[in-house]
């Protein structure tokens, strides 16, 4: 093979390789460290090759959804790349949670976020307006990068949700 063909090659493998990388299931452990229900009553449901969990009450109707934005954000970035979150809303679509699964920012900056997560919770991720939550000082690009991962995740999410219920 010559050079030019190889080097295409491997940036085309790279390509492949960096889309298809490790997206782990959500887990009953994961399910119980965002919601803080010890034993959850979960099924796991996929639409348009997009996986989430729905949560159950004790009566069987649907009281939640934890699900990875890995499958509804690929443009969003912190300080140093895309920030993957781990996201629990209720039924109605109001963020309750969320954890980072996996970012390139520095922790010193995701830490000072994660301090202040509080402006995040219990709005509507159904609608635009997260992404105008004012920026954490000291970690401007993370908290954007946040704010505008949960929100592009969360209509997206939403969107997807209201079309399994149609």
């Amino acid at each position: 093979m010559n050079k030019p063909m190889t080097w295409i090659f491997g940036i085309i493998f790279s390509a492949v390789m960096l889309t298809t990388m490790e997206v782990k299931a959500i887990s009953a452990d994961d399910v119980h460290n965002i919601t803080g229900i010890k034993d959850a009553d979960f099924s796991t449901k996929a639409i348009s090759g997009k996986t989430f969990i729905e949560l159950h009450d004790r009566n069987g109707k649907t009281s939640g959804y934890v699900f990875d934005t890995v499958d509804f954000v690929h443009d969003v970035k912190g300080f140093k790349g895309p920030i993957r979150l781990l996201v629990y809303i209720s039924s109605d679509g109001i963020l309750k949670n969320f954890q980072i699964i996996k970012s390139s920012d520095y922790a010193k900056y995701l830490n000072k976020v994660m301090k202040k997560k509080n402006q995040y919770l219990n709005k509507d991720i159904s609608q635009p307006g997260i992404a105008a939550t004012d920026a954490v000082t000291g970690a401007t690009y993370s908290s954007r990068g946040i704010a505008k991962t949960l929100e592009k995740a969360g209509i997206a999410f939403t969107k997807l949700i209201e079309l399994k219920q149609e």
